[in-house]
């Protein structure tokens, strides 16, 4: 069974807002963040996102 990961991006104007999740499917750990900035930067924002949540989950957050 895959490992839940959720993300939400919501443009307004010229701003990008984004929310990323990652949860152990039975729910004993989970780990989110949020980033906002420039719409043009959204793939640096959304790269950003992901280091922060592989940092805090540890190296083995993903194996089973």
């Amino acid at each position: 069974m895959p490992y839940p990961d959720r993300g939400h991006a919501r443009v307004s104007g010229a701003q990008v807002h984004f929310r990323g999740l990652i949860a152990k499917p039975d729910g004993s750990a989970s780990f989110d963040t949020q980033r906002s900035g420039a719409a043009r930067d959204a793939a640096a924002l959304g790269h950003d996102a992901g280091g922060e949540l592989r940092a805090r989950a540890g190296a083995d957050f993903f194996t089973a």
